[in-house]
């Protein structure tokens, strides 16, 4: 099942447009056509993304799969999207879905949190709500803006990072395993290179989601079992509370009637 899913998502042709060193340009690869960029995919400032030190954002409305090569990371977006590349090591996602991969530190900045990426690959949706983070290769560092201390997300987990809470922290999800199916489908979507190499990096990241499921339903079950106990016990207390007022009162009563017949 899960093999037939792969192979049924790679076969399927998207259009791609590229964005590299040498500026942007777009390849049908079932016919190997270069054709010019779509002039709903925007730059600013005009031209910007030529060079590669240079602050540029990238507004993309139309393209399916557009994809930038920043620094020593591949950006891979889906419409329709904002990318600010600050610098080769600093992007800034300001809304829509990416899939980055890296071979060196990438600092990741949106509104709601700070990604620290060290060569790995993430699956990023910001939407107004929420950054969605999905570790698929390498471990991925996060700081949400109302937390000091930067939190750690293992390859095959999720988390959503949201907007401050009237208490003034963030709002932030425990890291679980994503749906896989929905991970499989993103992925093989956004993905840039040959079938095989998605297919093993599939294959690589389902065992990893597989272990991960086993021990977070262990680790639910634990839970589950603590909460029992501890529910169980404060029963257990109500009940002794219960019986020593019960006694106590009936103590009472019986020393006024000695009282009475004194």
């Amino acid at each position: 099942m899960f093999q037939r899913a792969i192979c049924t998502l790679v076969l399927i042709f998207v259009p791609i447009v590229y964005a590299g060193e040498d500026g942007l340009f777009s390849v049908d690869k079932n016919k190997g056509d270069e054709w010019a960029l779509p002039e709903s995919v925007l730059e600013e400032p005009f031209n910007c993304f030529k060079d590669t030190q240079k602050a540029c954002a990238i507004a993309n409305e139309t393209v399916d799969r557009l994809v930038l090569s920043i620094g020593a990371s591949l950006v891979s977006t889906s419409k329709p999207s904002i990318v600010v590349r600050k610098s080769p090591i600093h992007i800034k996602l300001v809304s829509g879905e990416a899939l980055i991969s890296t071979k060196k530190a990438l600092l990741v900045e949106t509104s709601f949190a700070q990604i620290h990426l060290n060569k790995g690959t993430v699956l990023l949706k910001k939407s107004s709500q929420d950054i969605e983070i999905v570790a698929l290769e390498g471990s991925v560092v996060y700081q949400a803006h109302t937390k000091e201390k930067n939190l750690y997300l293992p390859t095959g987990q999720r988390v959503f990072v949201g907007g401050v809470t009237p208490r003034g922290n963030s709002d932030l999800t425990l890291p679980m395993p994503p749906p896989l199916a929905d991970v499989v489908e993103r992925w093989g979507r956004l993905f840039v290179g040959e079938k095989s190499e998605l297919h093993q990096r599939l294959q690589a990241y389902r065992d990893q989601w597989q272990s991960l499921v086993f021990k977070t339903a262990q680790r639910d079950i634990a839970f589950v079992r603590e909460k029992t106990a501890e529910l169980r016990e404060k029963e257990r207390l109500e009940a002794e509370r219960r019986r020593r007022i019960r006694q106590e009162n009936q103590q009472l009563r019986s020393m006024f009637q000695r009282k009475l017949l004194e």
